[in-house]
């Protein structure tokens, strides 16, 4: 069962639902897209108000940033962007974060009407910690971001 869940950012403000801490290959960005890059180490994704790195190996969210005000809203060295989830009866974590056990297995990117999506997918992810046991779970990562936006959407997919 897959199920969805929703976080926008904002240029000047965060929001991210009370679930959300509960719960590849650089060949997919076709040329024609705008808003969405691959460099060496991140993809980025941006227009004239919002600056957003993800890092390449793991899908860690490095950087979200205004760039009408130059104010940077995400510390790059810490949390679990874009997310952590807890599983099981022992409640064992599993979560994306700077020191990930977690690596990005593909990566595509399309126009979707407005905005331009950056899907960033997960075949089995790993419980965080020294163990990395895989768990069966599998996630999607969407990131959206249209041209006249003051923020950008991040939906996650689990199944």
């Amino acid at each position: 069962m897959k199920r969805r869940f929703l976080a926008a950012v904002l240029a000047g403000c965060l929001f991210l639902p009370v679930f959300a801490s509960c719960g590849g290959d650089s060949s997919g960005i076709p040329a024609d897209l705008t808003m969405i890059r691959d460099g060496s180490e991140y993809y980025t994704i941006s227009n004239d108000d919002v600056f957003v790195t993800i890092d390449k190996e793991i899908g860690y969210i490095r950087t979200v940033k205004n760039r009408k005000n130059d104010t940077v809203y995400k510390n790059p060295e810490s949390g679990s962007w874009p997310f952590a989830i807890e599983y099981g009866l022992d409640r064992a974590e599993v979560s994306v974060s700077k020191s990930s056990n977690n690596r990005i297995d593909r990566v595509t990117a399309k126009k979707e009407g407005n905005e331009e999506a950056l899907y960033v997918t997960y075949d089995n992810l790993k419980q965080d910690g020294a163990s990395a046991k895989e768990t069966g779970i599998s996630a999607t990562v969407r990131y959206a971001l249209s041209e006249n936006s003051n923020y950008f959407k991040m939906s996650v997919y689990l199944d």
